[in-house]
This record gives structure tokens, sequence and C-alpha cells, in this order.
């Protein structure tokens, strides 16, 4: 959820200034514990729920959604949800919405969405964001909490943006990211950062760009390391469209969107995307037979002008999962340089781009071979690719859709022979439950 949807659904309800919202947060955050949740069996991006007669599910993630409670070294989970401050805190604040995640706070102004402070949990290390510009018909401000901190979302929606932007910063031990910024078709655009007294100072280059553009002005508070990255791997601007799927030096996007498609244009230019996906699945017991499996994604973007299928694939045995490199590309089982038509290792049911709207949460259901590429003593890897892509069909037209990866998880469900639990319900681990970990259920 956005800090925008958040407001909105305050307001809707009436309770924004009355400090009587049941979410309010203003002290410690609370530990979230699942029904059924085997507490001391979580690890940093997992947790797992006992659901009785020797059955358990594994919700795994590929990113942390615990953090490391300083206190007492206990896991507990992040908790990245808007809260209304309590009202007399609010009267003498110039935040009215708190996120406390456990591993970072961070405070926002509900009349200005670019106004906010964040900060380390003890206050020591903290930074201040005042926009010097504001929204507008032609450029949109977003902000969304993540596991780590603070992501903004600037979008110049045409030639009339602002392509010059400032904001008053005031910090103490934290700075901001580098700026990205990508236009319509994921190229990236030149950003140039610089600092005059208290300003903060973007310049965008628009020369070659395509409207809209998105720029990434985010802040990381919790710089826990994360290993088995994941993400889009995709070429770019090739000539023909085998060039383009053959390639072994591809782009990538290692956070964020995952895309799964392919791209044309007149130039000619051909780009094929792929999504190579990383799960930590260790904490599944090697006495466990796994029941079922499922990937679940929101859809984050859908460009697609004409409708295709996208699927799971197993990544080659050979593949090491301690690397992120461009040339893991083709990497999965099946590929052959030069091929019409790749025959890889389907892992999951197809599920098609004719059925989808943004914001849909997906669900990829493995079948018997995706169950056997579970790893119980290590990462479970595997991509995304397109029907098309796999069937070499040359699009002549931009057909790509964008999953939430930084939200996606896996389930496996599973059984223990022999052992007897009293456990949770399948529908008490669901809905509301999955959603307070940033995902859908």
């Amino acid at each position: 959820m956005t800090l925008k949807q958040a407001i909105a659904i305050l307001v809707a309800t009436g309770t924004i200034g009355t400090g009587i919202y049941e979410g309010t947060v203003e002290d410690t955050a609370p530990d979230f514990v699942l029904p059924g949740e085997k507490v001391a069996a979580r690890t940093l991006v997992s947790k797992t729920v006992d659901m009785g007669n020797g059955r358990g599910i594994g919700i795994i993630y590929s990113r942390p959604i615990h953090y490391e409670d300083p206190v007492d070294s206990s896991l507990k989970t992040i908790d990245t949800g808007f809260h209304e401050r309590p009202l007399l805190t609010a009267i003498f604040s110039e935040y009215e919405i708190k996120v406390n995640a456990g591993n970072y706070v961070a405070y926002f102004d509900k009349d200005s969405y670019g106004r906010y402070r964040a900060e380390s949990p003890d206050g020591s290390r903290w930074i201040e964001f005042d926009p010097l510009f504001n929204e507008s018909a032609d450029l949109t401000v977003d902000i969304e909490t993540e596991w780590n901190g603070v992501k903004e979302t600037i979008t110049l929606l045409n030639d009339k943006s602002p392509t010059t932007l400032k904001w008053l910063v005031k910090n103490e031990g934290i700075t901001a990211n580098a700026p990205t910024a990508t236009d319509a078709k994921l190229v990236p655009v030149p950003v140039t950062e610089k600092a005059s007294g208290d300003t903060l100072i973007y310049m965008v280059d628009i020369t070659k760009a395509v409207y809209p553009i998105i720029i990434d002005p985010s802040v990381v508070i919790d710089t826990t390391s994360v290993s088995n990255r994941s993400g889009s791997l995709y070429t770019a601007q090739k000539p023909t469209y085998t060039s383009a799927r053959d390639t072994v030096s591809a782009n990538s996007f290692p956070t964020g969107s995952a895309y799964i498609g392919q791209y044309y244009d007149a130039s000619p230019r051909y780009d094929v995307y792929r999504v190579l996906l990383r799960f930590n699945t260790s904490v599944i017991s090697d006495y466990a037979t796994i029941d079922s499996v499922k990937y679940k994604a929101r859809l984050s973007s859908d460009n697609s002008t004409t409708d295709f299928f996208i699927k799971c694939i197993a990544a080659q045995d050979t593949l090491n999962p301690t690397y992120w490199l461009m040339s893991q590309f083709n990497k999965f089982e099946g590929w052959v340089a030069g091929a019409n038509v790749y025959n890889p290792t389907i892992i999951s049911d197809s599920l098609g781009t004719a059925t989808m709207s943004v914001g849909d949460t997906l669900t990829f259901a493995f079948n018997v071979a995706g169950k056997g590429e579970i790893s119980k003593t290590g990462i479970t890897q595997f991509y995304i690719l397109s029907g098309k892509d796999i069937g070499k069909v040359q699009n002549n037209t931009y057909d790509r859709v964008g999953l939430d990866h930084t939200s996606a998880y896996l389930l496996i469900y599973y059984t223990e022979a022999g052992l007897k639990y009293g456990g949770a319900t399948l529908s008490t681990v669901g809905g509301a439950v999955l959603s307070k970990l940033g995902g859908a259920p």
C-alpha cells in the first residue's frame, strides 16, 4: 500500500485527525505472529506455520520480513504499514502519519506526500526531506515503505514536467541513495545529483527519453545484506530478434519490478525480458514431503498489446545462486543458442495476460517437476518466461508485464510423517495475515 492509498482509507473512514484509528502505533513496534506460527523457526526471510497433524506451511520471501531485535536478538516481524498518530501527538508535530517498522521509523506529512523524516529505531541516525516542488498535472509523487526504508517515486508525465527537482535536506548518519531513472521503454535516463548547502538538486537529462519518466530517490535505513539476488534480466536494443534471445550479455533490474515479455520498435530494436528468482528454502525439513508449492506475486504493470502466457521454468543445475551476473540471462534448462523453439522444463501452470489486471495477485501452482525443484538445504531458483519467448514468436509491438518482486513469495505446503501438532487452519493463515507481510493470500 502506498502513502496516498493509506491516507485515502483514513479519510474515507473518517478517522484522520480523530486519533481513534485502531492501527495507531506510537511507541515500540508490536511483533506480529501468525496463527500457529513456530516463532522459534523464523529466519530473516521466512515464517513457518504449524497446521496440525504433521502438516505445515513455509512462507518464504526473497527479501527480509524479520529484523533482529537489538535487545534480545529475537527475530520480529517488519511492519511497513502506515498509521495515524494519536491526536495530541499529531497536534504538536509536523507529521500526522507514522510507520514503525521495527528496524526503522518514518514520519509523513499527509498534506505533502514528498515531505517526510526517516530514522533508525533509536533516532541516532535520521534524514528529513522537504520538496521544493509540487504535484501537478505534469508530475506525480508517491511513497512506499519497504522492508529496509522509504521508496519515493516521482513520475514526469510529459514535456511540461520540470527537469530540475530540489529538496531541503537535513540529515545525520543517513544519506539518500544515488538517484535512478528510467523512461517508458525502461531505458536508463541520466540524472545529475548535486548539493548546494542544505539543498539537494536532481537534474534530469530528457534528451533521448520517452515519457513518462520515473525517478527513484530512495532511502535505505536498514543496511542488512540481502543475498540470493533476484529480479529481471533483459536484452536491450538488439538489431534482430534472434540476437535478443541468444545474447549472453543482458542488462538487469535486481530489485523492484520483474519484467517478462518482449518489445519491438521500428529502429529496429528488439528486447526480451526474463525473470530469475531465488528463495532460501532450507527452512523446509529434510524429512518433509512437499505436498504443493505456489509462487505468488502482484501484477505491477501491464504493457501487453497482444495476449501471451507466462510460466515458471527450471534453472540449470549448474547455475550458481551466489552471484547475480548478466550472463545468467540464458541459464535455464532447455536453452540452446539459435534454437527456433526452446524445450525447457516447465515447473508451473501457465497464466494468460488476457485475464490479468494491474493489482491482481497472480498464483503460479507448481507441478510435480516444480515440487522437485525445491531445495531443502539451500537456494531454490527458477525463471519466468513468456510463451512467445519460449516458442520464438517474434512480435511487432510491446508485450511486457511486470511483477512486484519485493512482495512476492513462495508458499510451500508440506507433511512431516509421524509429527502431530495442534496447529492453525488454512483459513487463519490467509487474508490479512499474509498481507501484513507485504504479500497477498
